[in-house]
């Protein structure tokens, strides 16, 4: 995967007093993608399954599986109901 980046945003408190370090958050476009025919769907589409992304969080420095599915897009948020205010 390629990505162009398109800005970056400073979050946290770089120079704080406290001295902790502050961190950049990238924002990027991803360009071209490539895989091999074997993570492909039998649209030729990627299958999240065979692919098996991961993600880096941050502060802990560690990398995640991406896992099973939440909800279906753009639907999910239809059952939704706020908390009744007391």
């Amino acid at each position: 995967m390629a990505c162009r980046a398109s800005y970056a945003l400073t979050l946290g408190c770089a120079g704080c007093a406290h001295g902790q370090p502050g961190a950049e958050l990238f924002v990027a476009d991803i360009v071209p993608t490539w895989t091999e025919e074997r993570l492909l769907d039998d649209r030729a589409k990627p299958d999240i399954n065979k692919v098996r992304p991961f993600t880096l969080t941050m502060p802990d420095n560690r990398h995640r599986a991406v896992g099973e599915q939440a909800g279906d897009a753009w639907a999910i948020g239809r059952t939704f109901a706020p908390p009744s205010a007391s």
